[in-house]
């Protein structure tokens, strides 16, 4: 997958997300061998989700998602999970990849993310 198309398939899947009810990106950037996308997700709950990724790729046809951070907060800007691959926790297992739960100080150990399984955590806690 080119880094183009990385982004076409996230944007459709905003587009079809039963719990994002408006978004707004920020800043979107496409070149041959990379990509970045920041947007600001509000979902059915009033809650809100920055997304940013860059994308990456070493040939034209092999995109992959270098760098993620996907900041859930509730409607009065209190973070609630982010999930994201900064480096800056080496001790972790799986690192770089970690959370933040419901507070910048509390980390976690993380798996490697995608806007696909986030929105699939945050629909599951959106149910009654």
């Amino acid at each position: 997958m080119k880094p183009s198309e990385h982004l076409d398939e996230f944007e459709r899947l905003i587009v079809q997300s039963q719990i994002v009810k408006a978004s707004l990106t920020k800043e979107r950037r496409i070149r041959r061998f990379e990509a970045y996308i920041k947007v600001r997700l509000t979902l059915i709950d009033d809650s809100v989700l920055e997304v940013t990724e860059y994308i990456q790729a070493t040939e034209e046809d092999n995109a992959q998602v270098k760098r993620y951070s996907y900041h859930w907060m509730d409607n009065s800007s209190q973070l609630k999970i982010r999930w994201d691959n900064v480096r800056h926790y080496p001790d972790l297992p799986n690192f770089p990849h970690h959370r933040h739960d419901g507070d910048e100080k509390n980390v976690s150990p993380g798996e490697p993310m995608t806007l696909f399984k986030v929105l699939d955590i945050i629909a599951a806690r959106l149910k009654p």
